[in-house]
């Protein structure tokens, strides 16, 4: 009896070693992400091939507003001239 409660304890600790595993690749998967997006928006964003991320958050949100405010220029100039 004692051996098969030895077996149970070990298939049980296996698991939570393989759960505390994934956990560690995922933390390294979201970090390459993150580090893959903030290289995307470098490529994105004109002037900030090698700015730091806080630079570069700021400009995105800079270039978010000015790109809307274009499209809403060329919606009310679409509107007025009926396009």
């Amino acid at each position: 009896m004692r051996r098969a409660s030895l077996l149970f304890m070990n298939k049980r600790n296996k698991k939570r070693k393989m759960g505390s595993l994934g956990v560690r690749k995922k933390v390294k998967l979201d970090n390459f992400s993150v580090q893959r997006n903030l290289s995307t928006l470098r490529r994105i964003i004109p002037g900030c091939d090698r700015a730091d991320v806080d630079t570069l958050i700021l400009k995105s949100i800079e270039q978010i507003l000015k790109l809307q405010l274009q499209f809403s220029v060329l919606k009310s100039l679409s509107n007025y001239f009926g396009i």
